[in-house]
């Protein structure tokens, strides 16, 4: 009996290790596009993942809000003044951090 149980148990193991072999699989990740620059974001490599990082507040954001309705609403709530702002003085501020 106790030969079976092992045995089971030994089973059990190699399923769930296939399983966690299978069940990760290399996630998409946005790339950065220059039409982000109008919404305020550049973008900077941390280890192996690009991530936007605001102009203005030069805040730095996870890699999973590089989507432009996220950057949207970042611009929308945090910076609502430079909202309606042209393309220029993003790319103002992108060559002078400092603005």
């Amino acid at each position: 009996m106790k030969t079976f149980l092992t045995g089971m148990k030994r089973k059990a193991e190699r399923d769930e290790d296939n399983e966690t072999k299978e069940s990760h699989p290399k996630v998409k990740t946005r790339k950065y596009d220059e039409a982000y620059v109008a919404l305020g974001f550049t973008v900077t490599t941390v280890g192996d993942e690009e991530r936007p990082v605001c102009l203005l507040c030069l805040k730095m954001l996870a890699a999973d809000s590089m989507k432009p309705n996220k950057l949207r609403r970042h611009l929308n709530t945090l910076h609502p003044n430079h909202a309606d702002k042209p393309l220029e003085f993003f790319n103002t501020a992108n060559n002078h951090p400092a603005l």
